[in-house]
């Protein structure tokens, strides 16, 4: 009986000790397979953020790719348009596409220009009219002007008003005392009015020799008392070159005038 008892508290004994054997197994076991399961939860979540990394750069790379055809359509297109522009036109001859051959330019010649030996003759000088117009020297100048020249240096108040009138044939002799045949052409300067004794004609012969034998006759035919109302104080007559002139009128105006023909350069 007490065998038996022993036993029995043996196998007690015996299977308490297998049941704490087996209760210190399961804590490891409970370890072991915790770890696993962190382990596959870590390799789960790389895989997660290596998917999601490949999944980014594919992506970015996209993108770039976008970009990058995006830029190059406008060059393609403009490709496009030059290809289209150099090509020539179905309808012309081929030999019009050709661009016409650049002749090579002669290079300038490194030695100056020679000098002509012959001098250039200089401007011909020019004399100032009362009209403000210049005339080339060696030109003649007109009766007109010449007769303006003569009044220069009379005061206003001395002047009196004139009028010019052409000698013609039928009122030569009244001004001059000769015929309009004996000179090319005149032109007399006298009072606009008559109660004033004041005439400056001006007459142009063939030339100088006509002009003297001209100066002599007018001299001996001009009447200082045409006005019949007055007569000129003074009557000068005056030969330069081809031109004869003939004044009279006041003492003081007639030496002005005469002194004026005197300088003139004709």
């Amino acid at each position: 009986m007490k065998k038996l008892t022993a036993l029995f508290l043996a196998a007690i004994l015996a299977a308490a000790a297998l049941a704490s054997c087996g209760n210190d197994s399961e804590p490891s076991s409970e370890v072991s397979s915790e770890s696993s399961i962190t382990s596959e939860l870590d390799s789960e979540s790389s895989a997660e953020s290596s998917a999601e990394s490949s999944a980014e750069e594919s992506e970015s790379s996209q993108a770039e790719e976008s970009s990058q055809s995006e830029s190059a359509e406008p060059s393609e297109e403009s490709s496009a348009s030059s290809d289209t522009a150099s090509k020539p036109s179905s309808g012309g001859s081929s030999a019009s596409s050709k661009p016409a051959a650049s002749k090579p330019q002669s290079k300038p010649s490194s030695q100056p220009p020679a000098e002509s030996s012959e001098q250039a003759p200089p401007p011909a000088q020019s004399v100032n009219t009362d009209n403000g117009s210049t005339v080339p020297e060696g030109a003649e100048l007109s009766l007109s002007s010449i007769i303006s020249q003569l009044y220069e240096g009379i005061s206003e108040e001395n002047m009196p008003m004139v009028m010019e009138i052409a000698l013609t044939a039928e009122n030569s002799e009244y001004y001059v005392g000769v015929p309009s045949s004996s000179y090319t052409e005149g032109l007399a300067s006298d009072s606009a009015i008559g109660s004033i004794a004041h005439s400056v004609c001006l007459l142009r012969a063939k030339d100088a020799d006509a002009a003297a034998a001209l100066a002599k006759d007018v001299e001996a035919k001009a009447n200082p008392a045409k006005w019949i109302c007055v007569t000129a104080e003074k009557m000068i007559v005056k030969q330069k070159g081809d031109l004869v002139l003939l004044i009279m009128a006041s003492s003081s105006n007639a030496d002005i005038i005469s002194a004026n023909f005197d300088n003139l350069s004709v």
